[in-house]
């Protein structure tokens, strides 16, 4: 039997239990939306910046991270139909 370190945190909704490796991604997958988020806000000031991508990375990574979670794949091709 394989024993798994979890680490345990308190969550708005309760508690959250994670592997060192889950953690990581959570918290990668954070600093990529709050670079992403300001791209997003200022397309042009953020390519003058130097953050490493533009819209359309933020777009094709963001949705990959939601395709990787347990999200209703029909409702999350919607968000990301952007024209």
């Amino acid at each position: 039997m394989e024993v798994r370190n979890v680490i345990t945190l308190k969550h708005r909704l309760g508690y959250m239990q994670y592997t060192h490796d889950e953690l990581s991604k959570e918290l990668d997958d954070l600093a990529f939306l709050r670079d992403s988020f300001l791209v997003l806000l200022n397309e042009d000031l953020a390519r003058k910046s130097d953050l490493p991508f533009d819209k359309e990375t933020v777009l094709k990574y963001a949705r990959e991270m939601y395709r990787e979670g347990n999200w209703n794949q029909e409702l999350i091709d919607k968000f990301f139909d952007v024209k």
